[in-house]
């Protein structure tokens, strides 16, 4: 039986693997969202996909790629370019990963040859490397010559499109714009990814990142024509049903039962974050002492495993993050004015705030407005009645995001 047909069965245990997870049998929930990307890969259109780190985009993508490769016939690669900071690494990061998936052609595989040595994989003796010839030539001028090649491959020969699926591309950008202190290395990539999608008829894109592109060009003195040609697939946390469902299967990989009250416990103070569902879950396997724990799971077990997980820093970073990077994407005095617009919607009981209620010295802040657009693109806020009232998207990182802010200040 596929594995992607075993997620359906909500009876199946999951043992918690956060943040690590990439057997398809243990994939939950987004099938709106992948029937959504089929479609539009069938149609040719390219897409992006960000969204908040942690949210399970990259286990996505490994399950949208299954799905595509065994139903449909495409041929599939998954690039991740995080760590990556120079455009001669970008490169190479690609054709490692063409060449790992085994799907080229023995013509491709031969031009390959002409700029790398190990691409012959049956032979390999190390990693891709460039050819000694190949180290003067600007990187970007052979990944596009090697990327319209491969489109060529597949346009010639009537074989179903490539699908290149690059996750952490914005990641990879601002390494780039910041390893040579030259903003502008970042903005040609970006510009050469434009162009490179525009004229590889033979290729499917999807670009991923848990940073907004909105800083990627900001810093790189770009603009938004550089993604304009990419339709957006809006992803998140897990609805309700399908964080029952992780909920449930994890129970049955840790071998506890868990009641309703525990099951709508674990929904409402994660969110539906399939990471902190995972990370709860593999707390509630063990006790204080590491010893594996057997009777019923209870909703204040539930409260009391995500306060020790919010508490110990070492385990809590991955979320944390969301609000302690804030200076790395908000320059100057947009960090202090982030945190103040941010504090003040963070405020307890959780509820829609109107706008106008805003302190005047943040409101009449003559960078307001763009720094207010960006938490809302940041995914930090939303918006409601024309932008008169705004609350936090997620209230699971608003209670994080208090908890953080107060350790802050005590320091």
């Amino acid at each position: 039986m596929s594995s992607l047909v075993d997620t359906q069965n909500e009876f199946a245990p999951i043992v918690p693997n956060p943040g690590s997870e990439s057997n398809t049998a243990n994939f939950v929930g987004h099938e709106a969202e992948i029937a959504r990307a089929i479609d539009m890969m069938k149609a040719g259109q390219k897409m992006v996909l960000t969204d908040p780190r942690r949210m399970g985009k990259t286990f996505w993508m490994i399950a949208l790629a299954e799905r595509l490769k065994r139903d449909h016939g495409y041929r599939v690669v998954l690039i991740d370019y995080m760590g990556v900071d120079t455009t001669q690494e970008f490169l190479l990061k690609t054709v490692r990963a063409l060449v790992a998936s085994q799907k080229l052609s023995r013509k491709f595989v031969a031009f390959l040859k002409i700029w790398f040595d190990n691409v012959d994989i049956t032979l390999s003796k190390g990693p891709v490397t460039l050819k000694k010839a190949a180290q003067n030539i600007d990187p970007l001028l052979l990944l596009e010559q090697v990327l319209n090649q491969l489109s060529v491959d597949a346009t010639k020969h009537a074989k179903p499109p490539y699908v290149i699926m690059m996750d952490e591309v914005p990641d990879a950008v601002l390494g780039v714009a910041e390893q040579g202190a030259n903003p502008t290395d970042g903005k040609n990539l970006l510009q050469r990814l434009r162009g490179l999608r525009q004229d590889t008829p033979g290729i499917r894109w999807i670009l991923a990142g848990s940073v907004g592109f909105h800083h990627v060009w900001t810093i790189c003195g770009a603009n938004d024509s550089v993604i304009n040609d990419l339709d957006q697939i809006d992803f998140g946390p897990l609805d309700e049903a399908d964080a029952i469902v992780l909920t449930r299967r994890l129970a049955l990989g840790i071998e506890r039962s868990i009641d309703d009250d525990a099951i709508k416990e674990m929904v409402g103070i994660t969110g539906g974050m399939p990471y902190l569902i995972h990370e709860l879950s593999l707390l509630l396997h063990y006790d204080d002492k590491n010893q594996v724990l057997h009777q019923p799971i209870t909703a204040a077990d539930v409260r009391k495993a995500f306060t020790a997980f919010i508490e110990d820093t070492n385990k809590s970073h991955a979320v944390t993050q969301f609000v302690s990077k804030i200076p790395d994407y908000y320059k100057g005095d947009d960090t202090k004015l982030a945190y103040a617009i941010l504090d003040w919607v963070a405020q307890d009981p959780p509820s829609w705030q109107t706008l106008a209620d805003l302190p005047v010295d943040i409101r009449e802040h003559e960078r307001f407005l763009p720094v207010y657009h960006n938490l809302i693109l940041d995914q930090y806020i939303e918006t409601r009645n024309d932008g008169q009232e705004i609350r936090w998207r997620y209230d699971f990182i608003r209670v994080i995001y208090r908890r953080y802010r107060l350790l802050k200040r005590r320091k």
